[in-house]
C-alpha cells in the first residue's frame, strides 16, 4: 500500500528578524492539515520589516536566492509570506517551484467573496487613499478596489501587544465598512494573522488573512499539479550576476 504523498512548503519570512517564524509555523500547518508540512525560514540578509518599496527591492535578491535553496532542498511549494511579494515573479522565472505571494493571493481570493475589496493596512501614519496601488493595478483589479486605510501600526510593533492592535484593527475595520462599504476587507500585512480570526469575528462582512490565502492557494496548486506558465515567466538568461552573500543566484 503506498504512502501519501507529502508537500513540503516552505514559507519564506521575507525579513531578517525571526520574531514572526515560530507563530507562523504553528499558526500555517495546523491550517494546513495532513498532507502539507509546513517549515519557515527568514533570512539572513535583508531589512528588518518590509514596509515600502525600498524595504522590498532590498530584500528581494535574497527572497529569490532562499526560494533556490528550497529547491535544492526538494522543497514542493514557496510561500513569500509578505503582502507586498517581494521578489515573487524573479522567483517563479528562476525557480521550477510552485510560488505564492499572499498580497497576490489575498486578493484574488477576495474576488470569490465579493465584487469589491478595501485593504487594511500597517503604516507608520494613519492614512485613507482612494486610487488603485501599483499592485493592484498589475493584477487589473483596479474596478474592483475600494480603498486602503493605514492604521498607524508599524510591522515591528506587532507581537508586542496583540489585544491592542486586535482592538484597534476592529474599531478601523467596523469604521471603513461603514464609511467605503467594501463587500470584503483584506488584511495588508501577515504580521497581522496572529489577530486576524479575532477581528474577523468582529466585523460584518469577510475579513481575508493574506498567510491564510497564500497557503490555500499553494495547496490548490500542488493538489492540482498546477505550474507556473513559462511564458509569463522566463527563465533567466545565463549571465555574470554578482549578489553580495547570495549562495544560489547564478
Amino acid at each position: 500500500m503506498s504512502r501519501e504523498k507529502v508537500y513540503r512548503i516552505l514559507v519564506i519570512n521575507p525579513i531578517v528578524a525571526s520574531v514572526f517564524d515560530k507563530f507562523d509555523e504553528q499558526h500555517l500547518q495546523a491550517r494546513a492539515g495532513s498532507g502539507f508540512k509546513i517549515e519557515v525560514a527568514s533570512l539572513k540578509h535583508g531589512v528588518e520589516t518590509i514596509e515600502g518599496e525600498y524595504d522590498d527591492a532590498l530584500s528581494a535578491p535574497y527572497v529569490v536566492d532562499k526560494v533556490l535553496e528550497a529547491q535544492a532542498k526538494h522543497y514542493d511549494a514557496a510561500i513569500i509570506d509578505c503582502f507586498l511579494d517581494p521578489g515573487l515573479g524573479a522567483a517563479r522565472e528562476a525557480s521550477d517551484m510552485v510560488v505564492v505571494g499572499p498580497g497576490e493571493a489575498s486578493m484574488l481570493m477576495s474576488m470569490t467573496l465579493g465584487d469589491t475589496f478595501s485593504i487594511l493596512s500597517t503604516s507608520t501614519e494613519k492614512y485613507r487613499r482612494y486610487m488603485p496601488t501599483t499592485r493592484v493595478r498589475q493584477l487589473g483589479l483596479s474596478d474592483r478596489f475600494v480603498s486602503e486605510w493605514g492604521v498607524g501600526i508599524t510591522v515591528a510593533s506587532i507581537p508586542e501587544n496583540t489585544s491592542k492592535i486586535a482592538a484597534k484593527l476592529v474599531s478601523a475595520a467596523n469604521e471603513l465598512e461603514k464609511q467605503d462599504g467594501p463587500d470584503v476587507i483584506i488584511l495588508g500585512c501577515t504580521g497581522l494573522s496572529r489577530v486576524a480570526d479575532k477581528v474577523a469575528q468582529e466585523i460584518g462582512i469577510p475579513l481575508v488573512d493574506p498567510s491564510i490565502a497564500a497557503l490555500s492557494m499553494t495547496q490548490a496548486l500542488l493538489l492540482s499539479k498546477f505550474k507556473h506558465s513559462r511564458r509569463s515567466y522566463p527563465k533567466p538568461a545565463r549571465k555574470t550576476r554578482k549578489i553580495p552573500s547570495a549562495s544560489f543566484l547564478r
